[in-house]
């Protein structure tokens, strides 16, 4: 006989309002798994596993590049984005960083699910190439007087905060040395990776 209800037959133990008490299952065989979903009628339909890399052959919409500055890529679902530039240590200059703008709307535009940044050569990147051929006449007087931004201000800023706001995430494969600038884009992915 159970002590709380001296009516009740014991192998049941149900309490004396003929409820069972707190944690018992009852008599019948129970369905529920360990994650605590019924597995008979009302079990939750499963999501769909989602294969991160699923390759897609390349076309117009998935272009490769590498004549410039930044080298574009894709490996399946992951977009490989480059600095091209080794003879100096992918110093950033002008063309790099118009190839870099374009390179990121591409991957913007594509279905990549991961942008992997790293540099060719045996650098990452050493900062900014003080010695840009290609770079255009500074205007100080003009950025004094708020006419004209300055690199930091009209691209490096935006840039970095593009690559954190990214709806994929960043991985930096820093390769070698990574200097001023450079040490910034490896700091602005959301996972590093550097090399001995």
């Amino acid at each position: 006989m159970s002590p709380s209800c001296p009516d009740a037959p014991p192998r049941h133990a149900r309490t004396c309002s003929g409820h069972l008490p707190r944690g018992h299952r009852g008599s019948r065989m129970d369905t529920r798994n360990k994650s605590g979903y019924d597995a008979g009628e009302s079990a939750k339909p499963r999501k769909p596993v989602v294969n991160l890399y699923q390759p897609q052959a390349e076309g117009p919409d998935r272009p490769m590049t590498g004549n410039g500055k930044m080298e574009l890529r894709f490996d399946g679902s992951v977009a490989i984005l480059a600095f091209n530039d080794p003879e100096v240590l992918n110093a950033i200059g002008h063309r790099m960083r118009e190839d870099f703008s374009a390179a990121l709307d591409r991957i913007e535009a594509s279905a990549a699910r991961c942008i992997l940044l790293t540099g060719n050569g045996r650098a990452f990147c050493a900062g900014a190439n003080l010695n840009d051929p290609d770079r255009p006449p500074r205007d100080r007087e003009a950025e004094a007087r708020g006419e004209q931004k300055s690199d930091l201000e009209g691209w490096y800023n935006p840039t970095l905060e593009r690559l954190r706001a990214s709806a994929v995430p960043v991985v930096s494969a820093v390769n070698g040395a990574a200097a001023g600038i450079g040490m910034s884009f490896a700091l602005s992915a959301d996972i590093r990776i550097a090399a001995q």
